[in-house]
């Protein structure tokens, strides 16, 4: 199944979060990362978020993303809202909505091939109810 990275993030989690630890770069990145992990639920595949950041990284000249300032990934989480409105359901910033999309994106993923594959190599009936967890994993995108 697929994992919904910071879930529940909006434009006030971001901006509070960038305050908080001074470090406004690091809270862009994780809208971003949130971002990209609910095209599942928005009806939009997520090789067109991957195509937008590698096109964003050409033009800045930045094959790897490490260089990105956090002017860099605020116009990427912009770009990124708008393929999301692309579909005609708009973004939402409201926290409630953001976690039914995180949720419909998990359990969605549960007939997807990767899914599958694991079910077949462990054995697990497809008709089981697919698990669904949530926790506060450690940021491993702050670095200064």
């Amino acid at each position: 199944m697929d994992t919904v990275l910071n879930l529940g993030w909006n434009d006030t989690h971001r901006r509070r979060a960038g305050q908080k630890v001074r470090h406004e770069r690091f809270a862009f990145d994780c809208y971003r990362r949130f971002i990209e992990c609910i095209p599942p639920s928005c009806r939009r595949r997520a090789h067109e978020f991957e195509e937008a950041l590698e096109q964003y990284k050409r033009r800045r000249r930045d094959h790897s993303g490490r260089g990105a300032s956090r002017d860099d990934w605020r116009a990427v989480v912009t770009l990124y809202k708008e393929i999301v409105a692309y579909t005609g359901r708009g973004f939402s910033s409201e926290t409630r909505i953001s976690i039914s999309w995180g949720d419909q994106g998990g359990f969605s993923s549960w007939m997807n091939h990767r899914a599958i594959v694991y079910r077949e190599l462990h054995n697990i009936p497809a008709d089981w109810a697919p698990p669904s967890m949530c926790k506060v994993m450690v940021f491993g995108n702050m670095e200064r």
